[in-house]
């Protein structure tokens, strides 16, 4: 699918990063209630295990999510097989929003481990972490839609097609380094914090502001009349960021009196590096009410990352170009092949104002849960509300769990989820011995608007701390 060449650039080069995936997403809500299980506490930094573990490295914990807020799986998956005949299915487009929202998390651990010494619990991680998010307008969907018809039946008088207005794709990649510390206050409450290191691999932040295209043109240049024909593109984005080793290429196009300017026609990637350094913070605790009842909060991810000036990217274009007969051959070249929204396009220029340091902050995460034990706790009911303050796009979600747990080593928890944006899934989650495997969106054939999965490996290491068995109230263990 060619009109999308110019945002598969930019995110084939965050996702050159990664060998594997998540960045938020790291967090499956339908684990939070599931005890023994290591990836609890990435949601909560209170939540002590009974025991210390150990990930297997690279392979111990892995997961990846999308998020959109009207595109299904099946539309994504039929437009991918259709192509280009995609712009000319009504029933895909009526099911488009007037702006479509894509959240994209993935990531993995490196290194994961925890341990109890004292009173206290310590946990130590190192990963790669990894989000992307975007804003669609069905208007460019539209407008490419128009511009392959007058490609293909060359006709270029189709008056003014739909402005695109406020586009944009943002992307984060970092590395994090995670030392973390929980403890036991008294048989009520437990605390939890963890301090994180991150060095900025990539920000990028490409916005398409306004770009707007009139054509009233002859299907040839022959048949062109100055008193008739005109076209006009009107472009207004920019493409700033930090990256090291991210270069841009340029090419040049000649104007009909031999001039030239040069523009942007893609990016590479050369080299490999770290473009920032900051750190983040995540609070945690857990509150027994009565034997049964627990109530835990959290606030994760509170911090920034400081991006190097030496590592900056920056391009814009600022233009309202007229085509007469003077000039009208560019614009052919430039819609010829029907692509819209590229780099071809758009013709950026490199941009020295938008080359300099910034200071982003992280994608912060709100957990509010309550938990009530059934039959000895072997069985519980729980609910979980979320709130994410993305890089670009927030999202609220309350989750409903019921979770078994007949002895150590097994656990099931089955979770049913209502999202902000207007999305119901069942999750489900299975812990057999040193096997996790969970999702909160289970893809039962339908056209679901969130995926994701998570997996991990790991192995206990020392004695099951009865202080905390007893804290969980888990006398039948």
């Amino acid at each position: 699918m060619k009109s999308f060449k110019f945002w598969k650039e930019l995110l084939g080069v965050a996702l050159l990063l990664l060998v594997s995936a998540s960045a938020h997403a790291q967090y499956l809500r339908t684990s939070y209630f599931m005890d023994g299980v290591g990836s609890r506490l990435q949601l909560n930094p209170a939540f002590m295990p009974m025991r210390g573990y150990v990930y297997v490295p690279s392979l111990g914990s892995l997961n990846a999510g999308i998020t959109t807020n009207g595109f299904g799986i099946k539309d994504a998956i039929e437009c991918f097989d259709t192509g280009d005949d995609f712009y000319h299915n009504d029933e895909l487009f009526k099911r488009l929003k007037s702006m479509n929202k894509l959240s994209l998390t993935m990531g993995s651990d490196i290194i994961s481990f925890g341990f109890f010494k004292g009173k206290g619990f310590w946990s130590f991680n190192a990963g790669v972490r990894t989000a992307v998010d975007a804003s669609v307008p069905k208007s460019m969907f539209e407008q490419v839609r128009d511009v392959q018809l007058m490609s293909q039946e060359n006709n270029w008088s189709l008056g003014s097609l739909p402005t695109v207005q406020d586009q944009r794709l943002k992307g984060l990649v970092y590395t994090e380094i995670g030392l973390g510390y929980s403890r036991v206050i008294n048989k009520r409450l437990t605390v939890g914090a963890k301090v994180k290191a991150l060095l900025g691999l990539a920000n990028l932040d490409m916005q398409v502001n306004h770009l707007a295209i009139q054509a009233n043109m002859p299907g040839n240049m022959e048949d062109f009349n100055p008193a008739v024909h005109h076209a006009s593109i009107k472009a207004e984005a920019t493409f700033e960021g930090n990256m090291r080793g991210l270069e841009t290429t340029e090419t040049e196009a000649y104007n009909m009196d031999g001039s030239y300017e040069p523009y942007i026609d893609g990016v590479k990637l050369k080299s490999f590096g770290v473009a920032g350094y900051g750190a983040s913070f995540d609070l945690g605790a857990s509150f027994k009410v009565m034997k049964y009842l627990t109530v835990s909060a959290s606030l994760l991810d509170m911090g920034w990352i400081s991006w190097s000036k030496s590592a900056s990217v920056g391009a814009s274009i600022h233009e309202n170009k007229i085509y007469t007969e003077g000039n009208a051959q560019e614009f052919y070249d430039r819609l010829g092949e029907g692509d819209v929204i590229d780099f071809d396009m758009l013709r950026m220029r490199e941009d020295e104002s938008l080359k300099k340091a910034r200071t982003t902050t992280m994608p912060m995460t709100l957990a509010l849960g309550a938990e009530l034990g059934l039959l000895t706790n072997k069985l519980s009911v729980g609910a979980l509300y979320t709130q994410r303050w993305s890089i670009l796009h927030n999202l609220s979600e309350l989750t409903l769990s019921a979770n078994w747990r007949p002895n150590r080593t097994i656990g099931v928890s089955g979770s049913y989820s209502m999202i902000q944006s207007g999305g119901k899934s069942f999750g489900a989650a299975v812990k057999l011995g040193p096997l996790f495997v969970g999702t909160d969106y289970l893809y039962l054939g339908n056209n679901t608007r969130s995926v994701n999965a998570m997996i991990g490996l790991s192995f206990g290491i020392g004695k099951t701390k009865k202080e905390i068995v007893n804290a969980n109230n888990l006398e039948w263990m």
